[in-house]
């Protein structure tokens, strides 16, 4: 027990310098119930004394909060804006127990809280704060698909409902540093990507047509904001979101692989060529730097001519050219057509017992022209511009003991795998 004498002195050096006492002290302080309660009364006291000399400069809290809430607005996803779940990291006043004592002498906050039971913490029941990151995949992803000939012509139309999950690399909360104007971070709060997809497909002999009709919800996009209590305005942080409404995209690809025999210098050559062409179009819906709300529906063409010749000695030659328009692709504007040529050579070696190695040399964008101009919508508007880059590559890719094991599995957690 603390006698009469050692609870004024102690209550005198807490007034006058809390900041000399030590962690065994503030203990003591703590643990004898008549102390408590003096200092408690005394706490309430000296706040009653005080409340009239700081009339209007007494703080608002909840105007500071509200502040602060909407200077970092920005850092919240779209759904925990909307359920207004911004509340829940703070402790709620109803919750907050009032034997809780903050005791502060002229500015100056004593080191260590004293709290006598339990207040909220900081994530209201502890669960609160982990709906927006936890996820249940448990769902119905139905499939239906309807087939028949229809004279020479293959005919095959499909519904499915597709789920694609974010990337382990876009969920990270890290930051990392891109330029002195742009970082770049991850977004834990990310929800899956669906797709009710209508699918069309036709073929006759070696020409295909697929014609696909999509309606995606929360597809994962990138967008560009001001970077969160940064004292530049010109700094941005691009990190990856959900779209903000669900959208249309419909998509025709035509493609052709015929196979010819050629034979020159009494050489027999197999060229197998492929032709495809891909036009794209949509009605995303994407925020601007002003706060109005564009709609990208320019539609986007690609096209490709891929060359494979099979040469004597086991070799081949592979000559590949693609061009793309300007278009709109999800909030990407891309703002200057594209074109990209390659040139490769494979040689294949047999090593007997030991398997077969293979050299792939090829040459990326051989004539210097493949650069990308974009302009990617959000809060921020972020002008993109890759240059051209012509890059040569040396690929070995050495194959034994290709017997195929028939207890080997079928691979059921390729899925899973790339998402790594």
């Amino acid at each position: 027990m603390m006698t009469e004498e050692k609870r004024i002195e102690w209550l005198l050096e807490l007034q006058e310098h809390p900041e000399q006492l030590t962690d065994e002290q503030l203990q003591q302080i703590l643990a004898d119930d008549e102390m408590r309660q003096l200092v408690q009364q005394l706490g309430f006291a000296k706040r009653a004394f005080k409340h009239d000399a700081l009339k209007n400069d007494t703080p608002d809290v909840e105007g500071e909060w509200e502040k602060f809430a909407a200077s970092h607005s920005e850092e919240l996803t779209n759904a925990a804006r909307a359920e207004d779940k911004l509340a829940c990291t703070m402790p709620c006043k109803e919750e907050e127990d009032e034997s809780q004592l903050e005791i502060l002498d002229e500015g100056e906050r004593l080191r260590e809280r004293l709290r006598v039971g339990d207040g909220t913490s900081g994530m209201g029941d502890g669960t609160s704060g982990m709906d927006e990151v936890c996820r249940n995949y448990g769902d119905w992803f139905p499939t239906a698909v309807i087939s028949a000939p229809l004279g020479k012509v293959q005919l095959s139309l499909s519904y499915r409902r597709d789920i694609e999950r974010p990337p382990y690399a876009n969920l990270t909360s890290s930051t990392i540093y891109i330029n002195r104007y742009t970082f770049q971070s991850g977004n834990p709060y990310l929800l899956p990507t669906y797709t009710h997809s209508l699918v069309l497909n036709t073929a006759y002999k070696w020409v295909n047509l697929t014609l696909n009709y999509g309606r995606i919800k929360d597809a994962i996009t990138m967008s560009t904001e001001p970077y969160p209590g940064a004292d530049d305005p010109l700094i941005s942080l691009v990190r990856p979101i959900n779209s903000h409404e669900a959208y249309d995209r419909l998509t025709v690809i035509a493609s052709a692989r015929p196979n010819f025999q050629l034979s020159i210098l009494n050489c027999q050559l197999k060229w197998h060529p492929t032709w495809s062409v891909v036009a794209m179009f949509q009605n995303y819906k994407s925020p601007t730097a002003t706060g109005e709300v564009v709609t990208l529906s320019q539609p986007w063409f690609n096209g490709s001519w891929r060359n494979t010749i099979e040469l004597p000695h086991s070799l081949r030659l592979s000559a590949d050219v693609e061009w793309a328009t300007k278009g709109e692709y999800n909030n990407f504007r891309i703002t200057e057509p594209r074109f990209v040529g390659s040139l490769g050579l494979q040689k294949d070696f047999h090593l007997r017992h030991l398997g077969q190695l293979t050299a792939d040399l090829r040459c990326i964008d051989l004539f210097n022209t493949n650069k990308t101009d974009a302009i990617l919508f959000g809060y921020r508007d972020l002008t993109v511009h890759n240059p051209a880059r012509r890059t040569f590559l040396l690929d070995l890719t050495w194959k034994f003991n290709e017997a195929r094991s028939k207890y080997r599995g079928s691979g059921a957690g390729s899925k899973q795998k790339a998402r790594m």
